[in-house]
Parts: structure tokens; sequence; C-alpha cells
């Protein structure tokens, strides 16, 4: 079965983030409006979750304009992803990069679908979602990965046009007139999914050369689209924890399930979603604590608690242990108390 929860690696919100910092835009009521926490802005291979990530899009879109995706991505080197995009910038023409990206997509996100073919004048890509979305939403992904799609073909430094087409869901109120200025000639699909069609002399020219490039780290694990639920679900409370509460509702409505189908299904696993979240926060504290120089009241606040005192009392129910005593000891020394914890719920 799929994962609950659809997840997509956070070095896709880093341009958004990123062009939102730059503009002096609220980054953090966006992250707040979405439902989504500092992770977000953190680790860019962490997990985070997809429906969420299209909020904080389809905010931005709404106070900015429905073209957000092409102006955001417009002065984007692509690497600015995290793991995958310097795995394509390691690659020496775009055609190799795009093949790259439909190997390495599963370890991307775990509902989107790309694929690469070789044709007589270039290359085509066909990118789709195996998740349902709204119109808006569907434009909104689907010009932010064409733009990305540009973003690449830019660093050839090649003449314009870099696209030959590119065939998207239109707009529900706009249509696909507003991207011409970004992507060249754009037509309306009527499938629910992206075709762009890129030039052999944009594909087979050479990509500037980029300092650092790396492949991504064997640690850097598939999203498997065939997971496990409790892990999916971690992930997301991770992705949700900070300043506001993650509630039962809000992993609900990231899950896209109602709070009922939810419950039902932690309580198929034996677990409570209180159970869920308590052992969540004890992964995610001893991982801070042990594995990092992190203040305890950045600690705090990274796990949803008001200060470092709450931190302290809820270590100490966790683990029997202060904060301090924890990072002294490292993870190992709280092996056997955090294997207590079972599937997820550390126990009140």
């Amino acid at each position: 079965m799929k994962p609950l929860v659809p997840t997509i690696r956070a070095g896709a919100l880093a341009p958004i983030l990123g062009w939102m910092a730059k503009s002096g835009r609220p980054v953090e009521a966006a992250l707040r409006d979405a439902a989504l926490g500092e992770q977000a802005v953190g680790d860019p291979d962490s997990p985070v979750p997809l429906l969420n990530a299209i909020e904080l899009l389809r905010g931005l879109a709404r106070a900015e304009g429905p073209d957000i995706a092409c102006r955001v991505a417009s002065g984007i080197e692509i690497q600015e992803i995290g793991a995958l995009g310097a795995a394509i910038r390691a690659r020496p023409t775009p055609r190799q990069a795009l093949h790259v990206v439909s190997v390495l997509m599963p370890r991307h996100c775990t509902h989107e679908r790309f694929t690469v073919e070789n044709t007589a004048s270039g290359v085509r890509v066909i990118e789709s979602w195996s998740v349902r979305f709204d119109a808006e939403a569907l434009h909104l992904a689907q010009q932010y990965v064409a733009a990305l799609i540009r973003a690449l073909c830019a660093a050839t430094r090649g003449a314009a046009p870099l696209l030959d087409r590119v065939e998207i869901p239109p707009h529900p109120s706009v249509g696909v007139a507003h991207l011409a200025r970004w992507l060249g000639r754009v037509e309306a699909a009527a499938a629910p999914r992206l075709v762009v069609e890129v030039p052999a002399r944009v594909a087979d020219a050479r990509l500037a050369p980029l300092t650092g490039a790396h492949t991504p780290p064997p640690e850097w694990t598939t999203l498997h689209a065939d997971g496990d639920l409790l892990q999916s679900l971690r992930w997301t409370i991770a992705a949700m924890l900070g300043p506001e509460e993650v509630s039962l509702d809000s992993v609900a409505a990231a899950a896209g399930v109602t709070r009922r189908t939810l419950q039902r299904r932690l309580a198929a696993e034996g677990l409570t979603f209180s159970e869920l979240l308590d052992g969540t926060r004890l992964d995610l504290a001893i991982r801070l604590l042990t594995q990092s120089a992190a203040p305890l009241g950045e600690v705090a606040s990274r796990l949803g608690y008001a200060n470092a005192p709450a931190l302290t009392r809820a270590v100490r129910r966790w683990t029997g242990a202060t904060p301090r005593a924890v990072r002294e000891k490292g993870a190992a020394g709280l092996q056997g108390r955090n294997a207590a914890a079972g599937n997820g719920g550390a126990k009140r």
C-alpha cells in the first residue's frame, strides 16, 4: 500500500522560501499557514508532507500572481533543491541530467512520476502525479517543475528559446497565457500531465561547471511508494513540529484523509495519535541533543515547546534524564529506554 502521507524532500521548498526571504515576504507566516515547521527550512533532504508544500506555493501564488513558480525559479541554481539538484548538476548536459532525475525521483518524492524520452529533435519530459490535486494546485505544481527544467537548461548559458514546447494543465482562472514570457510556446493540456520538450541544441549543450557538485549520499534513501505507514506519519509530524500545535486534524489534512480514518489506521497499528506524537518528539529530541550543539531553547522551539524548562520536563518523562545528561550520554546510552517506546509512541 502507498504511504498514508504523500511526501517530498524539503529541498523542493528551498527556492520558494529563498525567494520570499530575499523579497521581504513573511516566511514564518507562510510556513504557519501551510502547517509546516522549521524542518522545512532546515535540512533540504528531510521529508515534508507534499500537500502542505503545495499549499505553501498556492498561498504565495494567490498573493503574488499565478506565474509565481516561474518567477521563483527564474534566478536559481538547480542545486538549491538539495541532493537531487546536486546530482543533476554533476552531469555534463541537460539530457543526461534529466535522465538522472527519472532514476532518482523515487528518492525525492513518493507520488511524482518523471519520465524522459529521447526524440529525433531532442528530449521530451513527461511529468505527472499519482495523488489527486485540484486544478489550481496541479497547475502550480507542474508550472514549478517546468520552470526548474528551464532553470537547468539556462545553466548551459545558451540562447533562447531554451524549450521547444510546454504542454501544461491550465490554471482554472487564467489558463496558460501567463507562462509564455517564461516558458515560450505553451499549450493547454487536456490530460493531467506536464510535457516539456527540450531541443537537442540545448539538451546536449555543456552545463557550466559547478564546484562541489555531488551525487546523493548513501543515506539519502528511497521514499518508497509502498512504504511504512508509521514512518510516513513520523516524517509528517517532524516536518510540522514548531511553534504551532501539531494536531490530529492537521496531520489528517496532510495525509488527505479524515481524522476518523487516521484514528482507525493508527488503532490498527496499536497506537493513539498522542503516542505517535510523543514518540516522534522523543526520536527528534534525542537526535537534536546528541547530534547537534543547538542550545536547549532552540531544541525546545524545534519540538514545539514554549521554553527550555518545558523541554526538560518532557525529556525527563521520556528518558528519566535531563537534556544535558542525554547530550553527554549520547544516543547509545538511551537505546533501551528509546526502544521501550515501541512503534513510535513514548508512553505517558
